[in-house]
């Protein structure tokens, strides 16, 4: 996942430099930027800070995420819309997730196949039977979502 905020020097609002996340050195570094001066911090349009996180709060949570799958870092975000929710829900295994599937109904016949929603052992004339539209449907009403081939559903 890509982090990055834009540190804005009061005195001079066309000046403005991108530093990247995570840095050991973040605050040292805005330092070396503003000097003295006041200064303002932007987060690039996919950091949603719904969360009132300061720069080192979003600093630690950048590295924390780095130990994750970026599709799945980014996949979780998407479905949250805010970096502090997918680092809680990442960190405290609060959600479900399938890689490789197009569709919510993949989903429903890996689920009925494993034996999620039950036995394991149907056979493939029980199978045919089966409604993996009607059990995707149940999976979209609960939550689940696809998003960049990743079934997520967070809790």
């Amino acid at each position: 996942m890509h982090l990055e905020i834009k540190v804005i020097k009061d005195n001079n609002k066309n000046e403005y430099t991108h530093i990247k996340l995570p840095s050991p050195y973040l605050e040292e570094e805005i330092n070396e930027i503003v000097g003295t001066d006041c200064y303002s911090i932007q987060f690039n349009k996919s950091i949603k800070n719904k969360v009132n996180l300061s720069i080192a709060d979003i600093n630690l949570i950048a590295e924390r995420l780095e130990r994750y799958d970026t599709a799945l870092v980014e996949a979780m975000y998407e479905y949250t819309g805010c970096l502090y929710e997918t680092f809680v829900c990442l960190e405290e295994y609060r959600y479900q997730y399938k890689s490789g599937v197009s569709s919510l109904v993949e989903v429903a016949e890996e689920m009925v196949k494993l034996g999620y929603l039950g036995t394991n052992d149907l056979s493939e004339e029980v199978l045919r039977y089966i409604s993996f539209d009607k059990i995707a449907r149940d999976l979209d009403a609960e939550g689940w979502k696809i998003i960049n081939n990743i079934a997520i559903l967070a809790y």
